[in-house]
């Protein structure tokens, strides 16, 4: 899953999205892990971001969460978006590339499928 995700972070740039859907422990944090590390050459720990988000959250219950500006982050960063259906309808890009990985119970290993018409130019 790390290659694959190393792979296409080659291939990404400013304002690309790739939303990761999925069973649970089906590859999305190994995705995350594999892009990150072959993007920015980061070798430390990549923890899940949905537990960082759980921790913080437990955290800071009593205190105010900071928005985070997802406008700004779609247009001028590589977002990749762990859970995507969480987002709101009207903060979600209309280009994006969305990958969802599944569990095959008969098999020993995660596949990938590709739903959308993704151009990593954004030459729409």
């Amino acid at each position: 899953m790390e290659e694959i995700a190393s792979l296409l972070s080659i291939q990404t740039s400013s304002s690309d999205a790739i939303f990761l859907d999925g069973d649970l422990g089906a590859g999305k944090t190994c995705f995350l892990r594999g892009f990150i590390r072959s993007r920015s050459g980061y070798t430390g720990r990549i923890n899940s971001p949905t537990s960082t988000v759980e921790d913080v959250h437990s955290q800071r219950q009593q205190q105010q969460l900071i928005p985070v500006d997802l406008v700004n982050v779609f247009q001028k960063g590589i977002a990749l978006v762990k859970w995507p259906e969480r987002l709101h309808a009207d903060s979600a890009p209309m280009s994006r590339l969305e990958v969802t990985l599944t569990i095959d119970s008969s098999r020993d290993d995660t596949t990938t499928t590709d739903n959308s018409d993704y151009n990593t130019n954004n030459d729409n």
